[in-house]
C-alpha cells in the first residue's frame, strides 16, 4: 500500500537547522540560574514531544528529537531504532517543514541534510557523523566499545567499566560510561590522581549522595574531569580529558547584574511572610528573584522549609562543602500549578537568592493565514472550529494547522472529510496521544486529519496518486 505522506503536527519555533550541528533556538534545558526562560518540565509534554510515541512507548520522531540527540546522545529524545512507516511519514514531514530532507536506509540509518550542505547521520547502533553548515564535523560513536588509541586516551588510565559512547575532537575526549558503581568511580578517581592528574586536584565525595566527582591537571597541561551521579535511580558516569582553555579557571568572578527592582508576585507570598525587610526582589527578564546582601545557608534552609509549608513538592536538593570548605546549597520546588522556587547559595562565590519561575504554557502560532480558496484545497471541507490557520505549501502537499482545534473536534471534521469522497484505502488510528484518518478520493488525491501533541492538522497531497482499492 502506497501510504499519505503524513503531516507533523507540531509547528517548531522558527528551528533553523544544523546552525552549528543543532536549531538557532536554544534547546529546552532543565531550568537553573543562568537560563532567563522558563520550559515546561517534569511530565509536562512540550511541542516536539509528542505525536505518535504513544503507539510505540518512544520518544516521538522528529526533526527537534533527532537534533537534541546529535549533540547529546540522550535516548530520552531519541531512542535509534528501525522506524515503522508512521515514524517515517512524521519525521519526513518535520524536516520538510524547516527546508530539509530526510533519507531512511534500508540498514535503519537516518540522514537529514540542511543547507548549505550540512547533513547528519544517525546510524541503528546510534552513532551520529554529520557536518554542520559551517563545514565543521560533529558527531559521536556509540558503536566503538574500545578504549581510545588516541593520545587523549593514552593519558588516563584505563577504566575497567564499559564504555557507553565516545566523542573525540582535536582538543578533548570525552567518554560515557554504563554499569557503574559508586565504589568504582571513586577507585577510579584515585587512579587518576595516581597517574598524574594531581596538580590543583579537587574531589567531591557525597556517597550518600550519590555524587562523586575528580578533576585535576597533569604536567603536561593536561585536565581531567570525572563525574559520577546518581540521578532517578540511574547512574550517570562521564571523562573528560583535553587541553584547558585559555583563561580557563583563572578568571575573576564577576557578579551578575541584579536586575530591574520590582514586588515580589502575589503567589510567592508565602516566602517572605513578614514583607521584604532587607531582602530585595528583582525582575531578572523572565523570573523574579529574591536576594539579600550576605545571604547565608541558614537563610536557603528558611526559605526551603517555607516552600515545605506552603505544600509545594521538592525536586532536589544538594548540599556540600567545596575543596576549600566553603558551603553549597541548592533546592527547588513546584507547586501544582507548576510554578517553581529555585534556592541557592554559594559561600565561595558570595552569592545568595531566591528564583520564582512561574509556569507559561507553550506559545501557539496565531494562526493569522487565511482558509486557501481554490485549487486542491477546495475538496475539504472548511472547519467550523478553532481560532484561525497556519498554512504551508510544500509543492507536493499543503498543510494546515488549525490552532485553537482539540480532540473533541476530531470526528466531526473526519465524518465531513468522508462526506467529500475521501473514503478510499483509508487508515484510521487511535492511539494515546493520536488521532489519525488518512485516505484517497476517487480522483487519487490524498488526505490526511491528524491531532497530536495538543495540536489540530491537515495535509492533503497535490497531484494524484495510486492506491490499492
Amino acid at each position: 500500500m502506497k501510504k499519505i505522506i503524513s503531516i507533523l503536527i507540531v509547528i517548531m519555533m522558527t528551528l533553523s537547522i544544523f546552525a552549528c550541528g543543532g536549531g538557532t533556538g536554544d534547546p529546552q534545558e532543565t531550568f537553573r540560574r543562568d537560563d532567563v526562560t522558563k520550559a515546561p518540565q517534569g511530565g509536562t509534554e512540550a511541542p516536539g514531544t509528542g505525536g505518535a510515541s504513544g503507539i510505540h512507548d518512544k520518544p516521538a520522531v522528529t526533526l527537534t528529537s533527532l537534533l537534541q540527540y546529535a549533540e547529546s546522545g540522550d535516548t530520552s529524545v531519541f531512542e535509534p531504532h528501525m522506524l515503522d512507516a508512521a515514524e517515517k511519514a512524521q519525521l519526513k514531514a518535520s524536516v520538510e517543514a524547516e527546508g530539509g530532507t530526510v533519507d531512511f536506509g534500508d540498514d535503519g540509518s537516518i540522514t537529514v541534510h540542511g543547507r548549505n550542505g550540512s547533513y547528519f547521520t544517525i546510524t541503528l547502533d546510534g552513532s551520529v557523523e554529520g557536518v554542520d553548515d559551517e563545514g565543521r564535523p560533529f558527531g559521536f560513536d556509540k558503536g566503538n566499545k574500545e578504549w581510545p588509541a588516541s593520545a587523549f586516551g593514552k593519558a588516563v588510565p584505563k577504566a575497567d567499566f564499559p564504555i557507553k559512547m565516545q566523542v573525540e575532537d582535536e582538543e578533548s575526549l570525552m567518554i560515557m560510561f554504563e554499569n557503574v558503581t559508586y565504589a568504582q568511580a571513586k577507585a577510579y578517581g584515585a587512579k587518576l590522581r595516581e597517574a598524574g592528574f594531581s596538580v590543583e586536584a579537587t574531589e567531591l565525595d557525597m556517597e550518600d549522595n550519590g555524587v562523586y566527582s575528580f578533576a585535576g591537571k597533569n604536567a603536561a597541561g593536561l585536565s581531567v574531569e570525572f563525574n559520577y551521579m546518581i540521578t532517578g535511580g540511574e547512574p550517570s558516569c562521564a571523562l573528560s580529558v583535553g587541553t584547558p582553555s585559555e583563561g580557563g579557571d583563572t578568571e575573576p568572578y564577576v557578579p551578575e547584574d541584579p536586575g530591574t527592582p520590582t514586588d515580589l508576585p502575589a503567589k510567592f507570598a508565602f516566602l517572605l511572610p513578614e514583607g521584604q525587610g532587607e531582602y530585595k526582589v528583582y525582575d531578572k527578564g523572565g523570573y523574579a528573584s529574591v536576594t539579600k546582601a550576605g545571604g547565608t545557608l541558614a537563610d536557603a534552609k528558611i526559605f526551603a522549609s517555607r516552600c515545605r509549608s506552603a505544600g509545594l513538592t521538592e525536586q532536589t536538593t544538594q548540599e556540600y562543602e567545596t575543596e576549600n570548605g566553603k558551603k553549597v546549597f541548592f533546592a527547588s520546588y513546584v507547586n501544582s500549578a507548576k510554578d517553581e522556587v529555585h534556592i541557592s547559595y554559594n559561600e565561595d562565590e558570595g552569592t545568595f537568592y531566591v528564583d520564582m519561575i512561574e509556569y507559561h504554557e507553550p506559545e501557539q502560532p496565531t494562526g493569522q493565514d487565511d482558509w486557501p480558496t481554490g485549487g486542491v484545497v477546495s475538496k475539504l471541507p472548511k472547519p467550523d472550529f478553532g481560532t484561525g490557520f497556519v498554512v504551508r505549501d510544500y509543492g507536493d502537499q499543503i498543510s494546515i494547522m488549525v490552532t485553537g482545534g482539540t480532540a473533541a473536534d476530531f470526528e466531526g471534521y473526519v465524518a465531513k472529510v468522508k462526506a467529500k469522497g475521501f473514503v478510499n484505502d483509508a487508515e484510521y488510528e487511535n492511539e494515546e496521544g493520536l488521532l489519525m484518518y488518512s485516505a484517497f478520493d476517487s480522483e487519487g488525491y490524498g488526505a490526511a486529519v491528524q491531532f497530536a501533541g495538543n495540536t489540530f492538522g491537515i495535509v492533503i497531497t497535490t497531484h494524484p496518486e495510486s492506491y490499492e482499492d
